[in-house]
């Protein structure tokens, strides 16, 4: 499949005409595009940081999607994936993307889950094991970008939430902003903030209580029979105002979703 063609079926925003399809009105508002015609190269907004996640439901089949559109995006782009569902099939050199550097935590043991993170080379980053229980699926990744450090977070919760995952993310959640940094929380939580009920209440509680807002209000899973939120973007309160939203996504059920900062 040639590169324009790939680049069409990926899961990112539309900008003809300046609009966002998808997406509110006010979403991304000073966004400047480079796509054209002829190589659909794509730009999130100058000298930014942009900060991406899709639940892609089995990586290997979208991979080559996936590294053309990374070597094409221009910015300082950060991509998350979850349920990548790799396994030890797939070395770190399999799924590596030229000028990014990659954190990888795959499911030890049975099918689904794993994540992935991309980082654009032209930031600095590392690593956070120490921000990373065995128990939740997750990912944390410190960036320096603007003079500010962020603490970035990937993560995915199975179906079977239940109450020993939301106390081990209080743990969590408890050490990272103990660090006074700037935090980004994206994922699929598999807990639908557009059906309330007592873990989804548990979960919001749980954020709220460390001054983290959950950003996304549109649906990311649709299906012919219903319409969730199940993947959530928290943030401090300091990054509210910053441009978000949420876009279709083609070879997932899921959306994609994404957060853009000034850098």
């Amino acid at each position: 499949m040639c590169p324009v063609c790939v680049l069409g079926s990926l899961p990112f925003p539309d900008l003809d005409n300046g609009v966002l399809e998808g997406t509110s009105a006010h979403v991304f508002p000073q966004l400047v595009s480079s796509i054209t015609t002829a190589d659909q190269n794509f730009s999130f907004i100058p000298g930014s940081l942009s900060y991406a996640h899709l639940n892609v439901q089995s990586l290997a089949p979208k991979l080559e999607e996936i590294q053309i559109f990374l070597q094409k995006a221009s910015g300082h782009v950060i991509l998350g994936l979850s349920e990548t569902w790799l396994g030890d099939l797939f070395s770190d050199l399999a799924v590596s993307v030229a000028s990014y550097i990659s954190y990888r935590r795959d499911r030890p043991h049975g099918r689904g889950g794993g994540l992935l993170v991309y980082v654009t080379e032209t930031l600095c980053s590392r690593r956070r094991y120490d921000l990373e229980p065995q128990s939740i699926e997750a990912i944390w990744v410190e960036v320096w970008a603007g003079g500010s450090q962020t603490l970035l977070c990937n993560l995915y919760n199975p179906p079977s939430t239940n109450v020993e995952f939301l106390e081990e993310l209080g743990y969590m959640l408890e050490v990272a902003v103990g660090e006074k940094k700037e935090i980004i929380i994206t994922g699929d939580f598999n807990c639908d903030v557009n059906s309330p009920s007592s873990m989804t209440n548990q979960l919001l509680s749980i954020m709220s209580k460390y001054q983290l807002t959950q950003t996304i209000t549109e649906s990311i899973r649709v299906t012919a029979n219903s319409q969730t939120i199940i993947d959530h973007c928290y943030v401090t309160s300091s990054m509210v105002s910053v441009p978000f939203g949420v876009r279709s996504s083609a070879g997932s059920d899921h959306y994609m979703i994404y957060i853009t900062l000034q850098s």
